[in-house]
């Protein structure tokens, strides 16, 4: 069966999402390829992994790839391909409870800690790359992973506190709740609404 691009993986322009009826594949486009073979080869994706904190992810052979077959939207060939298992119940964070947002929250901040352990970061933090996998929030987007660089403040910081703290700070705090803001607004919340 002939792969098909999941909706909504073009707005990435480090690469696409395509699926099968058995894979989920992830092209690697030519724009993202150094900065994932640095983090690649030096072991950070899988030292997420063995933690728990990213979805398994393994690079496969140019052989097994087949990647003529996985043009992007914009006509990019990928420079690698990679395969997830396919999560078997997809949700969104609007569907999700206060405990599941919270816990995709804590696992965020948990994978960001390790991964400025091994000399990465987030480069952006939002819920949507975040899913449930065998009962524990899992990041989905392993291109969402850069090198750090020293000194640098973190990219994704505003983005975390639209779509994950000011959420739940204003259902922990009014009884609002959060999922109707999250479908309107795929941005999040500003503060100046929150307040």
């Amino acid at each position: 069966m002939l792969p098909t691009q999941a909706d909504g993986s073009f707005r990435d322009p480090s690469g696409y999402v395509f699926l099968t009826e058995e894979r989920v594949l992830r092209s690697v486009n030519q724009s993202a390829l150094g900065a994932f073979q640095a983090l690649w080869d030096k072991g950070v994706h899988a030292a997420l992994m063995k933690q728990g904190l990213l979805i398994d992810t393994r690079l496969l052979p140019a052989d097994e790839a087949n990647a003529a077959r996985l043009q992007g939207c914009r006509g990019e060939q990928p420079a690698r391909v990679l395969q997830h298992p396919r999560v078997p119940f997809f949700s969104y964070p609007y569907e999700w409870t206060f405990a599941q947002l919270q816990a995709a929250a804590l696992a965020h901040l948990d994978l960001q800690i390790a991964a400025l352990d091994l000399g990465a970061v987030l480069s952006d933090a939002t819920p949507y790359n975040m899913q449930c996998v065998n009962g524990r929030m899992q990041l989905i987007d392993v291109l969402s992973l850069r090198p750090y660089v020293e000194g640098e403040m973190w990219a994704g910081y505003n983005q975390f506190c639209r779509l994950f703290l000011l959420p739940l700070l204003l259902e922990a705090w009014s009884g609002v709740p959060f999922q109707p803001l999250l479908r309107g607004g795929l941005d999040g919340m500003r503060l100046a609404d929150a307040v």
